[in-house]
């Protein structure tokens, strides 16, 4: 069997049976809930069959599979009466689009990456800001101000409190509550000045909030909680700021004197009071904060105001909230809403806007030498550098879809109806596909259809239109209207997408796309995205540890990490360890330093000579993690917005290419920091890192971390992969002898799509003390090696059930065949490494700095000058690459294969445009 990842002409042949079974899906008017009983005999069933078979399955196998065992255990949103958590909303559009985006599979890094994927963000926030009444302070079109879509809540809240945080220390450190843009950037670039913003002054700041943030604010920005007067209850003592719950009044909303009293007596312990996070519309209570007089204190004091309107917002739709409209205008300085709760998106999709942008830059900005500069402008700002995450989904096309589906008329009267519900109590009618039901299979069909045609006329365009000015994209869907007034036929939404959307693609599935690093997606990562978004079950219900999410998110990590060698130390058979599926890389490397970070502060806890004078609350501020000076920059956000100093050490080229982080050089520097009274926690080793695909020593570092008693993480975020091949199981034999933990992207190997960042741990308990709801997790009184609730493993409470398409994507290819497509894009950088160094003319002229054994390729040309003549010729001839350069400064032109539809021949075309670019020198 000899299966590519992609292949339009298999999408066409399995469109009817899975459109079919989505259709009858969307028809089970009654919905069972799962049982323990169903769940424990589906796994069991899902293991007789193999979860990671050697050779594939055939699709309509794996559709019947899902049906008969699957669906009867899956949580449905529409058969959820309680918790909040029904409130979730899928449509036609949402299900139908999300094949489209998965199919796309666009990464936006920056502008150039995709210039639509961040315009189209840009406008649909904007747009649904306007609809909301924000007024110009929010939109992005004030230049000050702006939107982004966020993963979850939490994600939001995470965000923001870094954002504040960071404002707050910059206004200590400069003197000034409104330090001069230029300043802020110079005080940025220098690491003593940053020190100062990122680390210091943190464990004296309060954040006050209504029950709304405890997870977010203790859980990862490492807060104790305690209530106004000042008993501690949260899980275990504090580690930065606190979070002090402000008491409530017999309406449940904030007590407006209590928030005051608080503030005032916590300025005079010398703490510095940052944020109050005020409810608009509280889930449990529906409570309603009074913004103005929460807003006018936190203007006297000094404060960051946040409102969260996840459950609420929506509200805003509506005629009657014009003074709530008003108050959130005037004094807020950020607000959050949740799409999936109100608009019918389904999950994955908070919206965040802020009044100073400015802000959410200084708390995340970092770039990675191989980013090319890029100058922003109002339509086209850099969204990774609003967030934890370098790379962002496509999901405002998702958003767009819904919103010229529905109009603002659907909308309106679908909030309406929930709103109704709400007032009654009564559960509001599931009318998610109501209208939709005579046209789905025929709309799917045409979506199928759609992402074939894409996929097939990909090699008749460029990689992207080099012609494309930034704002172009967003003045022609501003044109042709983001939110009409009434909806649109899907088939014209179609021809919309083509019309607007496809010219202003960057296209990184397109054979000649080999810049940055791979985005693989396939064709069961396609057709099971729909699926999922159709089941609408939620991974993880705070609640269970028994629901199906959980459970196959437990055996499908447990298979791949079998099959990459990992070892049983890393799989939740351990009883121990084991692996979750997170968002992105960056997501990942947030949950192990906070996890880092929870360890070694019980291990101070417990041992009084750790604590700097004796003090417990000092402690967590001592505390640096490490990383070479080659690996990926998303590290360095992880350490920023979990308060963790870090080093960076020098790497040394060595003779094979490589460029591993200096030993020795690391142990001095743990020795120095030691010295200085700092408490080493983490060391973030490399295997592939993203621009270098350096690779460090880990048998060194396994052996030096365990002398130092810190954790070692290996981020093989890229390489991770490889360790499916047999040539690579002395690396898998290191890790499992060394590491703590390790991530994996299933995106840019496996062909599983955005959203697939693997994580195993050795221990779970770090994460699980870090993330636990708040100590509340339930007993669990039966065996808990497959039953732990992952939801307690990381930041965010709830996320899409992608253990399915992981596991979709396993059974459709098979080990062998997922082997074969990894070792494909070795065999392509191989093949162009060995004809440049072969040819007398690319051999005289080209020099290789560096080697390794993944799919890039990396050269200079002899003279600099050289390298620019390359890169136009290149393009020319249709390929996308974009030049980087080493620690050093010196300048290497980068060639990461990863499209699935990359062959033998298009890397010849490749060495031939090379090639001539020297003969014409």
């Amino acid at each position: 069997m000899n299966r590519r990842l992609i292949d339009a002409r298999e999408l066409r042949r399995h469109s009817k049976e899975t459109v079919g079974f989505i259709h009858r899906l969307l028809n089970m008017q009654e919905r069972q809930l799962g049982r323990s009983a169903d769940t424990d005999s589906t796994i069991s069933r899902l293991r007789e069959l193999s979860v990671f078979p050697s050779l594939g399955r055939e699709w309509p196998e794996i559709l019947s599979i899902i049906e008969e065992s699957i669906v009867p255990c899956v949580r449905f949103e529409k058969a959820r009466r309680q918790g909040g958590l029904w409130k979730v909303e899928a449509s036609l559009p949402a299900v139908l689009s999300e094949a489209i985006v998965n199919g796309m599979a666009a990464v936006g890094l920056q502008w150039a990456s995709c210039p639509v994927l961040t315009e189209l963000e840009v406008a649909v926030m904007d747009t649904l800001a306007a609809a909301l009444g924000l007024k110009d302070d929010f939109l992005h079109s004030s230049g000050k101000g702006g939107g982004l879509i966020q993963n979850t809540a939490a994600d939001a809240l995470l965000a923001v409190v870094a954002a504040a945080r960071v404002r707050k220390r910059m206004q200590t450190c400069l003197g000034t509550n409104d330090p001069r843009q230029g300043r802020v950037e110079e005080m940025l670039s220098d690491p003593d000045s940053s020190a100062k913003i990122y680390f210091e002054g943190i464990a004296a700041m309060t954040i006050f909030f209504v029950g709304v943030a405890a997870l977010i604010e203790e859980g990862v920005c490492g807060c104790r909680h305690r209530t106004p007067r000042g008993a501690i209850v949260s899980q275990f003592p504090p580690l930065f700021c606190d979070t002090a719950q402000v008491p409530v009044g017999p309406d449940f909303s904030t007590s407006v004197d209590e928030l005051e009293a608080m503030i005032v007596e916590d300025k005079s312990k010398a703490k510095v009071p940052v944020l109050c996070v005020a409810a608009f519309g509280a889930e449990n209570t529906e409570r309603y904060d009074n913004i103005a007089a929460l807003g006018q204190i936190c203007e006297r004091q000094g404060i960051w105001l946040h409102v969260d309107a996840s459950y609420g917002g929506g509200a805003l739709f509506l005629e009657g909230h014009q003074e709530r409209r008003l108050q959130i205008n005037r004094y807020a300085d950020s607000i959050n809403m949740s799409g999936s709760f109100w608009l019918p998106t389904g999950l994955d999709m908070e919206f965040l806007w802020v009044k100073e942008k400015r802000r959410m830059t200084a708390a995340f900005a970092a770039t990675g030498d191989y980013l090319p500069k890029a100058t922003e402008t109002v339509s086209a700002p850099t969204l990774s550098k609003w967030s934890v995450p370098l790379g962002r989904q496509f999901r405002s096309l998702r958003l767009w879809c819904v919103l010229q589906y529905h109009g603002l008329q659907g909308l309106t009267e679908r909030i309406e109806a929930k709103v109704a519900a709400a007032e009654s109590r009564s559960a509001a009618p599931d009318g998610r596909f109501q209208g939709d039901d005579q046209g789905f299979e025929a709309n799917a069909n045409l979506t199928i259809e759609f992402i074939a045609r894409y996929f097939e006329s990909l090699e008749e365009g460029p990689v992207r239109d080099l012609e494309l000015e930034p704002g172009s994209c967003a003045a022609r869907l501003v044109e042709d209207g983001i939110l009409p007034a009434e909806g649109r036929s899907w088939e014209t939404i179609l021809e919309g997408i083509e019309r607007l959307v496809t010219p202003g693609m960057g296209n990184w599935q397109h054979p000649k796309f080999l810049a940055f690093f791979p985005a693989k997606t396939s064709t069961p990562a396609i057709l099971s995205e729909a699926i999922m978004a159709a089941l609408g079950g939620i991974s993880a219900d705070p609640a269970s540890h028994n629901a199906i999410e959980d459970r196959m998110e437990a055996i499908v990590m447990d298979a791949l990490g079998k099959a990459l060698g990992l070892g049983e130390e890393f799989l939740h058979t351990s009883g121990m360890g084991g692996g979750i599926i997170q968002n992105t890389a960056s997501d990942a490397l947030v949950a192990v330093v906070a996890a880092a970070r929870t360890a070694m502060h019980l291990k101070v806890l417990s041992d009084p000579s750790m604590q700097p004078g004796g003090h417990q609350r000092g402690c967590t501020l001592q505390f640096v993690a490490y990383m070479s000076d080659q690996t990926h920059f998303c590290a360095e956000k992880a350490c920023r917005v979990t308060g963790v100093r870090f080093r960076k050490i020098p790497s040394s080229l060595d003779e094979m290419g490589n460029f591993p982080v200096n030993v020795t050089r690391l142990k001095e520097a743990i020795a120095e920091d030691r010295e200085q009274g700092f408490i080493p926690i983490l060391f973030i080793a490399n295997y592939g890192a993203t621009n270098t695909c350096a690779v460090d020593a880990l048998d060194d570092l396994g052996l030096l971390c365990r002398e130092e008693d810190i954790m070692l993480h290996v981020d093989a975020a890229y390489g991770g992969t490889a360790l499916i091949l047999d040539a690579f199981r002395g690396d898998a034999a290191k890790i499992r002898a060394n590491a703590d933990s390790v991530n994996v992207n299933g995106s840019k190997w496996l062909g599983t799509g955005f959203s697939s960042a693997f994580l195993w741990v050795k221990d779970r308990r770090h994460l699980t003390a870090t993330f636990g709801s708040l100590g509340k997790e339930p007993r669990i009184d039966r065996d808990a090696i497959e039953c732990s609730n992952v939801s307690h493993w990381s930041l965010p409470v709830y996320s899409k059930f992608r253990a399915l398409r992981l596991w979709t994507v396993m059974q459709y290819f098979g080990i062998e065949q997922l082997r074969a497509c990894v070792s494909h894009d070795i065999e392509c950088a191989a093949r162009l490494r060995g004809m440049l160094q072969a040819d007398e003319v690319t051999n005289g002229l080209l020099r290789f700095p560096i080697a390794n054994p993944f799919g890039l390729v990396c050269f200079t040309a002899i003279p600099d000058s050289l390298n620019a003549k390359i890169l136009r010729e290149v393009e020319s001839g249709g390929f996308m690459i974009y030049p980087s350069k080493l620690i050093d400064g010196t300048p290497i032109i980068r060639v990461a294969f990863g499209s699935a539809l990359t062959t033998f021949e298009d890397v010849d075309v490749l060495f031939s445009c090379i090639k001539r670019a020297l003969c014409t020198s």
